[in-house]
């Protein structure tokens, strides 16, 4: 009698101990579950995307595989091969660039500022970094300074995204083997 008495009593102490334990638990995962996610976005993304929209981050990465027949051959894109290799992998562009659009009280934007690295095996090189005031009453002039492509054709001035190739022509290579120029820029865009 007492054996059994002492088994009651454990299994007592044991549910009521296993009751609290799974009640507390259960209480505590009850405020987890209440808070409002919309409370976060609201008070903490929205206004770093206000902040930011005007702001864009691009950039992309071309690898190359290049193979040659004879060993430390020439190119003429590259560079020659090394003495002992006839292939080699290289990244033949890697490029961020980064653009903020400074918006004006009218619907049209008041300067943008551009800014592009190319960062390869080769080294690092500043393709783009320029300032642009538009003129914002009529929207037909607009300034540019700094380093930027050079207005000559249509070939150099587009980018590798919008041309039929990604490879501009040889001899737009062999004229104009920067494609950029430090200056300055007047343009004249009559809307009508």
């Amino acid at each position: 009698m007492m054996f059994w008495a002492k088994q009651q009593y454990s299994r007592t102490i044991f549910s009521a101990f296993i009751f609290i334990f799974l009640s507390i638990t259960a209480y505590s995962q009850r405020y987890l579950a209440d808070i409002d996610s919309s409370f976060f976005m609201k008070d903490t993304v929205r206004p770093v995307i206000k902040r930011f929209e005007n702001l864009r981050i691009t950039g992309y990465i071309q690898p190359q595989f290049q193979k040659v027949q004879a060993v430390g051959a020439a190119s003429f894109a590259g560079g020659n091969f090394s003495a002992f290799s006839s292939s080699r992998f290289m990244l033949r562009r890697a490029r961020v660039k980064i653009d903020y659009l400074l918006p004006s009280k009218t619907k049209y934007p008041q300067a943008l500022f551009s800014f592009q690295i190319d960062a390869t095996e080769r080294g690092v090189i500043v393709r783009d970094m320029f300032l642009k005031l538009f003129e914002t009453n009529k929207n037909i002039f607009s300034l540019t300074a700094g380093l930027f492509a050079r207005p000559f054709g249509y070939e150099v001035n587009l980018s590798s995204t919008f041309r039929e190739t990604p490879e501009r022509g040889r001899m737009s290579q062999t004229l104009m083997p920067s494609e950029r120029d430090i200056g300055m820029m007047v343009s004249f865009e009559p809307q009508e």
